[in-house]
């Protein structure tokens, strides 16, 4: 089964709802992975909203998700609709370039976000996320320990580096079908070079064999 997510902005207690974003509200997906992208409205709307409102707790809260503090149901549940952001800031502001942690004092620099295709993935909803790994539209692939990691913790954003002792994380989040593909065009590309750059002796040694060694990359 597919699990749902909502992304909840909390108050200082860490459990009572300030906001939340539906995303069906932003004509996208409730699955985590069909939302979860850089220049999405969803992850627009709560950035947008921490450069307004200042730091809040963050939560992207998965249906599956357990529940906490002794409530009998999960954050996902318990949003009352006078809380939806009905219609909240979703254009990307590309001045904001820093996820802040404050809690940890980690930060996490937009601008080095990397993708092997265009469909980039956007960290915060995946560093925040509560649930993931539980069902169908979950994220799977590189870094999973990063997941859920910042969740329910103090969020800012900022075009300002962090203060110097702020720690600078760098997850990288790629799908494994992603991956895949990107390997099978390398290798691909590799094949068309000229001779005189495939025969040189590093270039075999470093390059060719790694990707040798990838099973059935070629069959893409």
């Amino acid at each position: 089964m597919g699990q749902y997510y909502k992304p909840i902005i909390l108050k200082d207690n860490g459990k009572d709802i300030e906001a939340f974003v539906h995303p069906h509200t932003l004509d996208n997906g409730l699955k985590l992975m069909e939302h979860a992208y850089m220049g999405n409205s969803v992850p627009n709307s709560v950035v947008n909203y921490l450069k307004e409102h200042g730091a809040h707790k963050i939560v992207w809260a998965g249906d599956y998700a357990e529940a906490r503090n002794g409530d009998e149901d999960n954050l996902y549940s318990q949003c009352p609709e006078g809380k939806e952001l009905k219609t909240p800031k979703t254009e990307r502001d590309w001045n904001i370039r820093f996820l802040i942690n404050e809690d940890k004092k980690e930060y996490l620099d937009l601008e080095r976000v990397v993708s092997l295709d265009a469909w980039t993935i956007h960290p915060l909803p995946l560093l925040t996320a509560d649930g993931n790994g539980q069902g169908g539209g979950d994220y799977y692939g590189t870094d999973m320990d990063f997941v859920g990691s910042w969740a329910y913790d103090t969020i800012s954003v900022s075009e300002k580096y962090p203060p110097i002792d702020y720690k600078r994380i760098e997850p990288l989040f790629l799908e494994l079908g992603d991956i895949t593909r990107g390997l099978a065009v390398v290798a691909k590309a590799l094949e068309r070079l000229p001779i005189d750059i495939a025969d040189d002796e590093w270039f075999k040694k470093n390059i060719l064999e790694s990707v040798a060694k990838i099973d059935k990359v070629k069959e893409w």
